[in-house]
């Protein structure tokens, strides 16, 4: 199955001899088909999904045919790899080898899975010696001759990625760009990141976090294509507390102990819902951060509770995006905004929450910054945009390294820098700093870890 990329008709008589045997096990001199109950599809579905987690044997096979490709592409056999390339693409790269001519069933396989292997894949820029014009290192790399500015001015053309930096920088040459490429592809390019490192570039597996291909990693990017987004558990108990009036407020903490304020340790106001979550100049902050902006003050006011601004900001029946987003927001605020003293920035990204889809998005990006050692506080709210986001952990990447750089520029010292990511406080308080949750961070962690330390 890993060598020969099978036809629907061949892998649908596998699953009838599969879909038997589950149905009726093994019973000698029975030529008549069992009853099955539920469909093949539903059986193979994720348990979380209602499923058994049977494995679809399509989505194997594909995916060990990808592996496969995914090895020639990253010569993990020089052997096989000399051979191939000798034979299929001598003047080419593995990723425009031509499609034409005759080839073996193995290689016809791989020319199948190809495009869905390049769609999922991108060079991570480091030392830059990837091809300009046959490697997946940037977003309009498979039709990057058709961005060439005409006439050509530039002789010769830059070949590598490297060519197209300032030289003894790993920073993009504006003008050579500019004379090189049209004004969309320079765009593009310009927001590829890049690692200021001398090793080699390298190939990552776009769906997978720590950027390797596995057949476990591409089986798991197939089957999550049609899985569903759902409230995650600590939402849904905080949205139970919430309405049940339950959230420890000072005020509602206060009537059972002597020992708890009951005043905002922020601002010095009397903490209840109200206060905590839509009155204080922290919450009007975060909510004046989200897009679109809100406004608290706007919501009639409530003497317990948070019942009827729940009723206005989530409707009868809202999508998943929406109510993950204000609930999220809603969570973020009940840690009190001044346990710690001194010089600190609270950040946070406003984005869609993961899925399989390869195509950047936009994110928004927070930074909250409180100087509680001077009187009154003094604070600095920013608002930026992250053009080219792949997923939430990236989004909160960009809003930690764009912190650590204003708190630089700011000759803030001491700084303590404060995130709802459990994931990105874990790996940055971490000892290995090369051991990434997500490959796709690592040009955000590396430019805050220098910013910071």
């Amino acid at each position: 199955m890993s060598t020969v990329l099978f036809s629907k008709t061949f892998v649908a008589k596998i699953n009838t001899i599969l879909r038997r045997f589950w149905w009726a096990g093994i019973q000698e001199e029975q030529d008549t088909s069992p009853i099955a109950y539920r469909s093949w599809d539903d059986i193979c579905k994720p348990k979380e999904q209602g499923g058994l987690g049977i494995r679809d044997m399509e989505m194997v096979n594909k995916s060990l045919i990808i592996h496969s490709a995914w090895n020639v592409a990253t010569n993990k056999n020089l052997f096989l790899t000399a051979i191939l390339k000798a034979k299929y693409y001598p003047n080419h790269s593995f990723w425009t080898a031509p499609v034409n001519g005759s080839r073996s069933v193995y290689w016809s396989s791989v020319l199948q899975v190809k495009d869905q292997l390049a769609a999922n894949s991108k060079y991570q820029l480091h030392a830059g010696n990837s091809s300009i014009w046959s490697s997946p290192w940037t977003p309009v790399w498979d039709n990057i001759h058709d961005h060439i500015l005409l006439p050509v001015v530039t002789c010769p053309l830059p070949n590598k990625v490297c060519d197209l930096w300032n030289p003894g920088t790993h920073g993009w040459n504006h003008q050579l760009l500019s004379s090189t490429f049209l004004e969309e592809a320079v765009n593009i390019i310009q927001a590829t990141p890049v690692v200021t490192s001398d090793r080699d570039d390298l190939l990552r597996w776009t769906p997978a976090n720590n950027g390797q291909c596995t057949t476990k990693s591409v089986y798991t990017h197939l089957a999550n294509q049609q899985k569903s987004k759902s409230i995650p558990p600590l939402l849904k108990t905080f949205a139970w507390r919430l309405i049940k009036r339950a959230i420890a407020t000072g005020a509602r903490a206060g009537k059972y102990s002597k020992h708890i304020d009951k005043h905002c340790s922020y601002c010095g106001a009397i903490e209840d819902d109200q206060h905590l979550f839509l009155k204080c100049a922290f919450s009007i902050q975060v909510w004046s951060s989200t897009d679109p902006p809100i406004q608290p003050n706007t919501f009639p006011p409530e003497i317990d509770g948070l019942q009827m601004f729940l009723s206005l900001m989530i409707t009868p029946n809202p999508s998943d995006d929406l109510l993950f987003k204000t609930l999220f927001i809603l969570w973020f605020l009940i840690p009190s905004p001044t346990t710690l003293q001194g010089c600190r920035c609270y950040i946070d990204a406003s984005t869609q929450p993961d899925n399989t889809n390869s195509v950047p998005y936009r994110a928004g990006l927070g930074i909250f910054l409180v100087n509680t050692q001077v009187h009154p506080p003094h604070s600095i709210f920013i608002r930026a945009a992250l053009q080219q986001c792949s997923s939430v952990l990236m989004a909160e990447a960009a809003a930690l390294a764009l912190a650590a750089q204003i708190s630089n520029n700011l000759y803030l010292h001491h700084i303590t820098i404060l995130s709802d990511n459990q994931q990105l406080v874990h790996f940055m308080n971490g000892p290995d700093l090369d051991n990434l949750p997500d490959w796709r961070i690592k040009p955000l962690t590396h430019m805050a870890d220098i910013a910071i330390r």
